[in-house]
């Protein structure tokens, strides 16, 4: 995962105007403090790989990009992509309703695959820790709802043309147990669902299908993205 530049806005109330009750520091530099608060936060998640690629002038140029709507079809995330990040962190703060607004996207696809919006509500003076608390606690959610939304599966363990048995890429860390149903999608379609047979470790679980084999096994055989969701909790 590659972490983009975090954008405050051009409001003149800074983040550390309403957290810390100073305005000494400029926009950009909160916004790198946030920023590096929030990449310590992904360092410290051993599910989380950081990318960091070269800044080359090319891609400094390219850092306004950033903050427009469609900065995610730029040039600079190309540069990740080469890296080797799959997916991409963007940070907005919003001080106007003290607001940071976090979203994971998938670089294949430019996709919001993840979005948690934290609340900085805590009244001026909030001592630094309780900022850094804040954005931990951002970037905590932020990762559950990402990595319970999408698990994806590994391989078929039984059936030919049809899946019986798959194996996905999710057990005790993304939060399933057994018994416990879930949907499978093919490229946001959803196209069957399948049932946890047994929780193997912290990042794989064996499941029985139960509707949509066919399609699951087609989809897996051609390399397609195949995913499942909780269905509940």
């Amino acid at each position: 995962m590659a972490v983009l530049d975090f954008d405050c806005g051009n409001s003149r109330l800074t983040l550390a105007d309403f957290l810390l009750g100073r305005n000494a520091s400029t926009d950009r530099e909160d916004c790198q403090s946030v920023k590096a608060m929030a990449m310590d936060a992904l360092y410290d998640d051993s599910r989380i790989t950081i990318v960091v690629p070269e800044i080359t002038p090319a891609v400094e140029a390219e850092r306004e990009l950033q903050k427009d709507e469609d900065f995610l079809a730029g040039y600079v995330v190309d540069q990740w992509s080469q890296q080797g990040a799959e997916y991409l962190l963007t940070g907005q703060v919003l001080p106007g309703s003290k607001q940071l607004v976090l979203q994971i996207h998938r670089v294949a696809n430019r996709s919001v695959v993840a979005v948690h919006t934290q609340s900085f509500k805590t009244g001026l003076m909030a001592p630094a820790s309780e900022q850094k608390t804040l954005v931990e606690q951002g970037i905590s959610i932020l990762l559950t709802d990402f990595f319970r939304a999408k698990i994806p599966v590994v391989k078929v363990l039984a059936g030919g043309g049809k899946a019986r048995k798959v194996l996905v890429a999710g057990g005790n860390s993304q939060g399933l147990r057994q018994h416990q149903e879930l949907s499978v999608s093919i490229g946001g379609d959803v196209v069957g669902s399948i049932v946890v047979e047994v929780v193997e470790s912290e990042s794989f679980s064996r499941c029985r299908v139960i509707t949509g084999g066919r399609a699951i096994a087609e989809a897996i055989n051609n390399g397609q993205e195949v995913e499942v969701a909780i269905i509940k909790l």
